[in-house]
């Protein structure tokens, strides 16, 4: 679980840097290894930055794509509202 969070905290500084192809690469390896993360939360808010990386490269399908899954999670829970609007 520790390996999934490492990669996923690395893909979001890359993003931060506009390293956008490392990011990606570091968010497929992290969720390769989310299957460990049990809160399905944390699994949205996973979703929820890979789309932003998405469309931050104008990959509109893959972005929708995680976007789309993570919209399925926040939906369930009223108090994230704001995220699922933000899907």
């Amino acid at each position: 679980m520790l390996e999934c969070y490492y990669f996923f905290f690395l893909g979001m500084h890359e993003f931060r840097r506009k390293e956008l192809t490392t990011a990606i690469r570091a968010y497929r390896i992290a969720e390769s290894k989310l299957y460990q993360v049990e809160d399905e939360l944390e699994r949205a808010e996973f979703f929820f930055k890979v789309s932003y990386v998405y469309y931050d490269m104008k990959q509109t399908y893959f972005s929708m794509n995680y976007a789309n899954r993570a919209l399925k999670i926040f939906k369930k829970y009223d108090e994230y509202a704001f995220q699922t609007m933000r899907c």
